[in-house]
């Protein structure tokens, strides 16, 4: 009774563990995701604060020549997109990289978690044998007046066995 009680306060041990580093990972990805938004917020302002200067800018004299406008808004256009991305396509290549990296660790916990819970069900199959009965058994033949070898006999143990049993119950 007391190994079971040993093995279940263990499993809730290792439980406790594993939910434990799981909460700290999952706060420690919370924290990069913090940062991540941050720098995120940051460089959308920016964005936003150059549209607004490109607005703002004074147009220069025309040139001699026609401008194609489209042609130049076009250009512009590349251009801010081109800074955009070189700036944020590594930040959400990074955030592709740690979702990868939960969906691998929260897969490995539930892998886990479906292992511990396929021991603890073979664990709670091993029952030990019941010896009480065997012993009371071998008590009660004994008063009732048949020897050790007959005892034996009759109940297919050895001979030490039973007076191994009739020692420790103090009959003999």
């Amino acid at each position: 009774m007391s190994n079971d009680i040993l093995i279940y306060l263990c499993f809730g041990v290792i439980l406790a563990v594993l939910f434990a580093l799981m909460l700290a990972k999952d706060s420690q990805t919370a924290k990069k995701f913090a940062k991540f938004e941050i720098i995120l917020e940051s460089l959308i302002r920016e964005n936003y604060e150059l549209k607004k200067e490109l607005k703002n800018m004074q147009i220069p004299p025309a040139p001699s020549e026609p401008l194609d406008m489209q042609e130049v808004a076009r250009s512009i256009e590349f251009s801010v997109n081109e800074a955009v991305n070189a700036k944020v396509i590594p930040i959400i290549e990074s955030l592709k990289t740690m979702e990868n990296a939960i969906g691998s660790f929260t897969d490995d916990q539930q892998n886990r978690m479906y292992n511990l819970e396929e021991r603890t069900r073979t664990i709670n199959k091993l029952t030990p044998p019941d010896f009480d009965i065997e012993e009371n058994r071998i008590v009660e033949l004994y008063n009732s007046g048949k020897s050790i070898e007959s005892i034996a006999r009759d109940l297919r143990l050895s001979v030490g066995r039973v007076s191994m049993v009739l020692k420790v119950h103090k009959v003999i």
